[in-house]
């Protein structure tokens, strides 16, 4: 599956690559939170409410969905049933499909994405629904998770406002990268804590240690008054971008590098980053709600651009400190960018205590 935008427009195409249908990974607890949740939203009846103005399938479509779902479905699952969401997107049709996993008893579910434009479907992981329901507990919202709770209501903000193309934003990244978000709001609030108390004296890091914090409130679904709602007053053009790392070592904040870099806007109101010197980066952030974005991209050492997000490569196979690069990002409101990420191949040693922010100035006269 491609990040659902048109392949001509400036911006990264993630590729999907399928794996072998008896390998399909079953997600762990917290991805299952976000697939559970999410699904019983988009298929329950708030969503038919919530997605009208987006119009009913056409019809007859009901049959070709479920179909297509289950015969995309039938190579990891036996004796499938497929239910179809009732509206869905300009593009995309949605189904949950649910069967018998091959070769065992256990009663597993798919996600499957049905492209109106190709007639093709596909599906991803196998989720185990029968547990998702306990996996919410793994995400308490309220004042002892300040600030503003964690993913959980990222994912599922408590409406049904996370439709097929939210959902295939996320969908399109791998389960490990989903399981690193579900994280990272955690690691970032637990991180700033653990440095509260030491001082940092550079502008420019103290704007993004409060950028990180406004990144975990707008993913609890409480952006703050500084948070953008979208990402559609970002101007594009060139600019300064500045790489800090927060608890690396102890340290409460680091600069490790300042590079040019270029925005450019897409066309469903997302937004495109290209690093223009020092080492590669090429990342994309999509709206999910809150005003926060999902990002996904790729680095990698400086020479030949490397592409965009890409499944089948996770990690650089020539250097195995770049690679695919994920994050939670925000816009503020004078167009400044920034983008969370836990991401830490190039540390040598995980850190729980971690996380990395990519700042993007305003363009010049903001």
């Amino acid at each position: 599956m491609d990040w659902p935008f048109p392949p001509d427009e400036p911006g990264l195409i993630l590729r999907r690559r399928e794996p072998p249908a008896t390998r399909m990974p079953i997600l762990p607890r917290q991805a299952l939170a976000l697939s559970f949740l999410a699904l019983s939203g988009l298929i329950g009846t708030a969503f038919a409410q919530g997605s009208a103005a987006q119009g009913s399938a056409p019809a007859g479509e009901t049959q070709a969905i479920e179909a297509a779902c289950e015969a995309a479905s039938s190579a990891a699952l036996d004796d499938v049933t497929a239910t179809r969401d009732p509206t869905g997107t300009k593009r995309y049709g949605l189904a949950l499909v649910s069967g018998v996993q091959k070769g065992t008893r256990d009663t597993r579910s798919v996600i499957c994405l049905y492209d109106r434009q190709s007639k093709r479907a596909e599906v991803g992981g196998l989720l185990d629904l029968a547990n998702a329901t306990d996996a919410a507990a793994d995400f308490p919202v309220g004042a002892q998770v300040a600030p503003g709770g964690t993913a959980a209501t990222l994912i599922y903000p408590g409406s049904a406002t996370c439709g097929q193309d939210c959902l295939a934003h996320w969908t399109a990244i791998s389960a490990a990268d989903q399981n690193q978000l579900l994280a990272l709001p955690e690691q970032v609030r637990r991180t700033l804590a653990e440095t509260a108390t030491q001082p940092i004296t550079d502008a420019g890091a103290k704007a993004a240690r409060n950028a990180a914090a406004s990144v975990v409130a707008a993913a609890g679904g409480q952006p703050d008054k500084d948070t953008a709602g979208d990402l559609t007053g970002v101007a594009p053009g060139e600019r300064q971008c500045t790489v800090y790392h927060f608890g690396q070592a102890g340290e409460p904040a680091k600069q490790v590098a300042r590079d040019r870099c270029r925005v450019d806007r897409l066309s469903d109101g997302g937004l495109n980053l290209v690093r223009l010197s020092g080492d590669n980066l090429t990342l994309q952030l999509q709206l999910l709600e809150n005003g926060v974005a999902v990002a996904g991209g790729r680095d990698a050492p400086s020479g030949p651009p490397p592409g965009g997000y890409d499944l089948s490569r996770p990690v650089d196979p020539a250097n195995t400190n770049y690679g695919n690069l994920v994050g939670l990002g925000i816009a503020r409101t004078d167009g400044r960018v920034y983008v969370a990420s836990i991401e830490q191949r190039q540390l040598a040693a995980r850190d729980a205590t971690f996380f990395m922010m990519i700042a993007v100035d305003a363009a010049k006269g903001k």
